[in-house]
């Protein structure tokens, strides 16, 4: 992100957020470089508008309510996703030699790289969260993985005390359900195995290793009954932008929409 600091008191303020502001775009955009770029437009808003910032919320709650306004128009935003979107992406692999080595590559570009279930585990939740209406997606976001208490998330939405909660409330109900019916990783009786087919498909030569891993993951949140609430104490400090397989991922992320469309009936 460019930035420039001259006559710009909130400099090194805004910049403390800039991991987690574009962090929670993507969340919201699914694609890295559409979440620099809003990013970058609200740096830019912040900076044109500083002299209406009243400190009657915080720098924080501030930041991310212009950034909320930018990003609520945007196209990728706006997108809602099916709850059979990786299904349909995964398919659409199994039947092209083509994009099965496309996904070969952008693993290999990366030396280093390595499938981590619990990085997994993240992406697929910001997948479901994605089938979510847009509020719900909002307010989860922020007062799950950004630390945003109800009244910092009214600030920041425009929203109402009520409105807030209930977002909160059955967007929490609704992914309960969807991972109840979908995740054989945790729940075992789910209909989603791609976590395992990919962790085959990039750690061959540590299967044993990643069966231990997979199964102290599981342990730990399977266990707990409100599992919802367990996933995200579970994953909320990993960045989505920044792990050994975020390229892999993000890849996913910005591509299973069209991959989804092009297997639709």
């Amino acid at each position: 992100m460019n930035t420039h600091s001259e006559n710009f008191p909130y400099e090194t303020e805004f910049m403390d957020l800039q991991g987690k502001l574009v962090g929670f775009l993507y969340r919201l955009t699914c694609n890295r470089q559409d979440a620099e770029d809003l990013a970058q437009d609200t740096y830019i808003a912040v900076r044109q508008n500083i002299a209406g910032f009243k400190e009657r919320s915080s720098f924080k709650t501030w930041v991310f309510s212009i950034a909320i306004n930018k990003a609520r128009n945007h196209h990728r935003v706006q997108k809602r996703w099916a709850v059979d979107y990786q299904d349909r992406g995964e398919a659409a692999h199994m039947s092209s030699e083509t994009l099965m080595e496309r996904l070969m590559d952008i693993h290999n570009s990366r030396p280093d790289a390595r499938f981590e279930m619990q990085e997994h585990v993240d992406f697929c939740f910001q997948c479901m969260v994605k089938t979510l209406d847009l509020p719900q997606q909002i307010c989860l976001w922020l007062r799950y993985f950004y630390d945003f208490s109800v009244m910092e998330i009214q600030d920041a939405t425009g929203f109402t005390e009520g409105m807030v909660k209930h977002a909160l409330t059955y967007g929490k109900k609704t992914l309960t359900e969807v991972f109840e019916n979908r995740c054989a990783f945790i729940n075992q009786s789910g209909v989603c195995y791609q976590c395992s087919s990919l962790n085959g498909l990039f750690n061959p030569k540590q299967e044993e290793e990643a069966k231990r891993n997979a199964e102290k993951i599981r342990r730990q949140i399977s266990s707990n009954p409100h599992l919802v609430e367990l996933r995200m104490q579970f994953i909320k400090d990993i960045n989505p932008l920044d792990g050994s397989c975020s390229h892999i991922h993000n890849y996913l992320m910005e591509n299973t929409p069209n991959w989804a469309e092009s297997r639709k009936e």
